[in-house]
């Protein structure tokens, strides 16, 4: 029986994420895969282990980034609670987790509030 493999183009997909993010992974050894033909292959275990692991996100977490996506501006907490539904202690959790993978970055503002967006890709 023969492994089956990813793309990082399909493995983005299935972990919602972009591709460059899952080189990034690949480069820090979150997520394992070759390299044969120059093109990175991800087996599925690693994509199916990588889903179960603490990096992969909820259901909740995905409704906060995709918030952020989708506002340009940067929110804070009582905003992302607000338009979620998620408590803001549960959101402050969330921006936490969010910011500890690397995916948002967080500002202090001039009123002493925090500020959240999504961290912008590397080229």
């Amino acid at each position: 029986m023969t492994e089956k493999f990813y793309t990082t183009t399909e493995a983005a997909a299935m972990l919602r994420v972009d591709p460059l993010t899952i080189r990034e992974y690949i480069a820090s050894g979150k997520l394992p895969a070759t390299k044969p033909a120059g093109k990175w292959l991800i087996p599925q275990e690693s994509v199916n282990n990588f889903l179960q692991s603490d990096a992969a996100l909820t259901d909740q977490e995905w409704a906060v980034m995709r918030l952020l996506q989708t506002d340009k501006s940067s929110l804070t907490v009582k905003t992302i609670s607000g338009a979620t539904g998620i408590p803001e202690s549960s959101a402050r959790k969330i921006l936490a987790k969010l910011a500890k993978l690397n995916r948002i970055t967080i500002a202090r503002s001039r009123h002493n509030c925090y500020l959240y967006r999504v961290r912008k890709a590397r080229k």
